[in-house]
């Protein structure tokens, strides 16, 4: 027998069943935050859905972290924890999102959001006609434009394109990613965390 890790019980409402339905509540404030995100009408209320995700996703972890209360050494419950929380840890994503947190939610900074856009080919686009002395086509946000033998431009049918919010100081590899898509990973990440937490402590698959 070891030393115990623990001296006193916690209450009997805050069983392991209470601290994994309780991640499961944080999480869905995650999964909100990215819903305000996506229908955000401004950069300001962007910002704010975008702080409430990296600070929910935070406690994700931080409440069940409270699981240590139902191991008696501490040995026993840092190779565990260490064990099933492994992926948060090793995922590139949610790793920038969790060392994002600090200065945005601790030291006040506001990420730069930016619109990312990628035009799609084909140039000009199918059935588009150039007029007489068109050299080339020139594709716009929103328009497409001729450009004549004499160097003026001429409008042009729209050119098909894609945009999505990124952040400015985001990796250079994530930049061409929605912003969106990387927090649903990051969601993903938290989504097994909980559920490999729950086979041991709720489903009864490992209860020793």
């Amino acid at each position: 027998m070891g030393i115990p890790f623990f001296k006193s019980t916690p209450p009997e409402d805050q069983t392991p069943d209470y601290w994994v339905t309780a991640a499961k509540g944080v999480l869905d404030s995650v999964i909100h935050a990215v819903e305000d995100f996506r229908s955000a009408p401004d950069k300001p209320r962007q910002y704010t859905a975008l702080r409430n995700f990296l600070e929910n996703a935070r406690s994700v972890t931080w409440t069940l972290e409270h699981l240590k209360a139902s191991f008696a050494q501490r040995d026993e419950w840092q190779e565990w924890w260490d064990s099933v929380t492994s992926e948060v840890r090793t995922n590139a994503v949610a790793r920038w999102f969790y060392q994002l947190r600090n200065p945005v939610i601790k030291e006040g900074a506001s990420p730069k959001l930016l619109v990312g856009h990628e035009f799609l080919g084909p140039f000009p686009p199918p059935g588009a006609q150039p007029p007489e002395g068109a050299k080339a086509y020139r594709p716009d946000i929103g328009k497409g434009w001729w450009l004549m033998e004499d160097g003026s431009f001429l409008p042009a049918p729209p050119a098909p394109y894609r945009t999505w919010m990124t952040i400015q100081d985001a990796p250079e590899e994530y930049r061409a990613t929605p912003l969106e898509d990387l927090m649903a990973e990051y969601i993903a990440v938290l989504e097994r965390l909980i559920a490999t937490v729950s086979s041991r402590f709720i489903e009864g698959l490992d209860k020793s």
